[in-house]
């Protein structure tokens, strides 16, 4: 519930998916508009208890995703940026695939104050694609088959903090064009 709540509060677009499987639950489209109310994620959890939680990123709700290849790719990457732009990564949600317990895949969850960066589709950069509209991710604690989703924190306190802070116009373009 904490991540349901988290990802609300971060006006996410989020859907529910089949526990264990890369399978919607529901029509995922209709949330790249923006977030579920929340009746209607308690609608789900009535309905099926537990469910992967899915990702719409889209230009919409203003929402896009950054897929590195590895965790060493993200940190490459974090510390090719310029100070100014590396205060603002942790508005993002990083998130770690894991699969046997090493790490499979990593990739960042950002929000844009309005819509103007925000890509459409899904794009090739140097250390990431970027992905939006038409593409879904799944965020934890998500199972699917034998990856598990989980939050990347360094630091403890970052453990309390599950959202995502929209990030000024002007820097989100930057930190696009350096993926």
């Amino acid at each position: 519930m904490r991540y349901l709540e988290g990802y609300l509060f971060s006006d996410l677009p989020i859907f529910p998916a089949t526990p264990g499987e890369a399978a919607p639950l529901v029509d995922w489209r209709r949330y790249m508009a923006g977030p579920p109310p929340p009746w209607e994620v308690n609608k789900w959890l009535k309905k099926w208890g537990q469910f992967n939680i899915g990702l719409a990123p889209s230009k919409r709700s203003r929402t896009t995703v950054a897929a590195f290849p590895s965790l060493k790719e993200l940190q490459d990457w974090f510390w090719s940026l310029d100070t100014e732009l590396q205060i603002y990564v942790p508005r993002g949600l990083v998130v770690v695939t894991e699969a046997e317990g090493k790490p499979v895949n990593v990739f960042i969850v950002f929000r844009a104050e309005t819509d103007s960066f925000v890509p459409r589709g899904m794009a090739q950069g140097k250390h990431a694609y970027v992905l939006g509209d038409g593409n879904t991710v799944y965020l934890p604690p998500s199972r699917v088959q034998k990856a598990e989703y989980r939050l990347w924190q360094p630091h403890s306190y970052l453990a309390r903090n599950i959202w995502v802070k929209p990030l000024p116009d002007k820097v989100f373009g930057q930190l696009l064009k350096t993926l």
